[in-house]
C-alpha cells in the first residue's frame, strides 16, 4: 500500500507587504501588525501566523562576548533546571 502526502511546494507569487496595520483589540488597545500577501490576481497560498511579545521585525542575536559565567546582575537558565548566580 501506497501512502501520498499534500506537501506543499514553492510557488513564484507576487508578495504585497503592508507594515504597522493597526489590528484593534477588544479591551481598546491597538496592535501593530506586519501583513504578507500574495498580489491580485495571484492563488491561493499556505499561510504562516507568527504570534509574539517582542518586537515583529527585529532578531536579538546575543553579542559574542556574553558568556554563561557568575555575574550578580545576571542569572542564567539552563536545560536542567540549575541555574549560576553571583
Amino acid at each position: 500500500m501506497t501512502t501520498t502526502h499534500n506537501v506543499s511546494q514553492p510557488r513564484d507569487v507576487e508578495l504585497i507587504v503592508e507594515k504597522d496595520v493597526k489590528v484593534p483589540m477588544r479591551d481598546g488597545a491597538v496592535l501593530y501588525a506586519d501583513v504578507l500577501r500574495p498580489g491580485v490576481g495571484s492563488e491561493r497560498v499556505p499561510a504562516i501566523m507568527n504570534i509574539g511579545p517582542y518586537q515583529k521585525d527585529r532578531l536579538w542575536i546575543p553579542p559574542e562576548d556574553l558568556e554563561e559565567e557568575a555575574n550578580p546582575y545576571l542569572a542564567w537558565e539552563t536545560g536542567s533546571g540549575s541555574s549560576t548566580t553571583g
